[in-house]
């Protein structure tokens, strides 16, 4: 991808991403799981009511994962490695489990070319 400052255009791609936090309110740097799992039962219906409204056709999880597989509806059975993320296509979607993007375990740049690999070798698959 170009940079913004270097291809203004890059801005159009913004319009069409969803960023969904589990938690409603303002946190810290970081947040225990404890509370993200607090404020995802807490927030379930607005979690679906808002992917539902985006209707994405990716949807990448940022170590919430764990959150939604067990009791959201547009969630796969099963999941495949690919690398160091799993994915899976449901419900003509395709699902991304990744790392949060703050991690540090993997460089950006891996990070951003595995989800770019993923979603190049999986997209033909949907029928968008």
């Amino acid at each position: 991808m170009d940079l913004i400052s270097e291809n203004p255009t890059m801005l159009e791609a913004l319009k069409s991403i969803s960023y969904i936090n589990i938690k409603k309110t303002p946190g810290l740097t970081k947040t225990s799981d404890a509370v993200l799992y607090a404020s995802y039962k807490q927030n379930r219906d607005i979690l679906d009511q808002q992917i539902k409204i985006s209707n994405p056709d990716i949807i990448i999880f940022g170590n919430t994962y764990k959150y939604f597989s067990s009791d959201s509806t547009f969630m796969p059975v099963s999941l495949q490695q690919f690398d160091q993320f799993q994915y899976a296509i449901a419900k003509n979607r395709l699902i991304i489990k990744a790392y949060h993007p703050a991690q540090m375990s993997i460089s950006k740049w891996d990070y951003i070319n595995e989800l770019s690999l993923i979603c190049k070798e999986n997209l033909p698959k949907l029928r968008i």
